[in-house]
């Protein structure tokens, strides 16, 4: 995730949290081989943060899922071992980059969402914080609202696609 406002390491922390998530956060620049170890043997959330331009070559495994079934169990070549492979393991990286150049190869192994705010999507952020603040009834109904159009629109696509 492209995030140099921080959006989404704040976002991922409270999905975390209401999710009952068991949460890792490591950073790039420190030694996180062992908790990475841990998390994919646990199945816990990892949140990599500070990335570069480039990733640690020792995470493709990871990235491109390269697990198999020995003996009956779920495994992954990490680091110098093979280890038992958790299903729920699930792994988030950001960048505080606010342009980063990643190669096609790292590009076909990962989604990237950039996060970046612009000054339009700034202004619509805190024009709620103020009308949650102020009248918290209108955002509600707002909500309610865009929830309705959302459906609607669905329900249009599936008539269309229906009477084509």
């Amino acid at each position: 995730m492209i995030d140099p406002q921080m959006q989404a390491n704040s976002w991922i922390r409270r999905l975390g949290k209401a999710q009952g998530l068991n949460l890792k956060t490591l950073k790039v620049t420190d030694s996180y081989q062992r908790a990475m170890e841990a998390a994919l043997i646990a199945g816990a959330t990892v949140l990599l943060e500070d990335a570069g331009n480039e990733l640690d070559p020792g995470l493709d495994p990871v990235l491109t899922k390269a697990v198999y079934k020995e003996g009956g169990l779920l495994k992954i070549n990490y680091g110098d071992r093979p280890l038992v492979y958790d299903e729920s393991f699930r792994l988030f990286i950001t960048t505080k980059l606010a342009n980063p150049h990643y190669l096609p190869e790292l590009c076909i192994k990962l989604t990237v969402i950039n996060f970046t705010v612009t000054f339009a999507g700034l202004e619509e952020q805190l024009l709620v914080d103020v009308v949650v603040n102020e009248a918290p009834q209108v955002e509600e109904d707002r909500d309610r609202q865009v929830l309705a159009i959302a459906s609607c629109r669905a329900e249009l696509v599936r008539l269309e696609n229906l009477i084509l």
